[in-house]
């Protein structure tokens, strides 16, 4: 796992995503969107998108993280 791009080995396979601090809400619900792309190329860019993808909804309200409830 990395943060940082110089430490990327070029021969490795990754999975790449990012927390958003502030998510978007669908009636105070939470959900997560994923797409699946292959980057097979950079110059040309070359970018396949996979035809599924993945949408997970909360059935709980979201509630901004404290100290108490960052567990759930």
């Amino acid at each position: 796992m990395t943060n940082r791009y110089y430490n990327v080995d070029q021969n490795e396979k990754y999975v790449a995503q990012k927390y958003i601090s502030k998510p978007l809400l669908i009636e105070n619900l939470k959900f997560d969107l994923r797409l699946y792309i292959l980057l097979a190329g950079c110059d040309p860019l070359r970018i396949f998108v996979f035809e599924d993808g993945l949408v997970r909804l909360c059935t709980e309200k979201y509630e901004a993280p404290t100290k108490s409830n960052v567990q759930d």
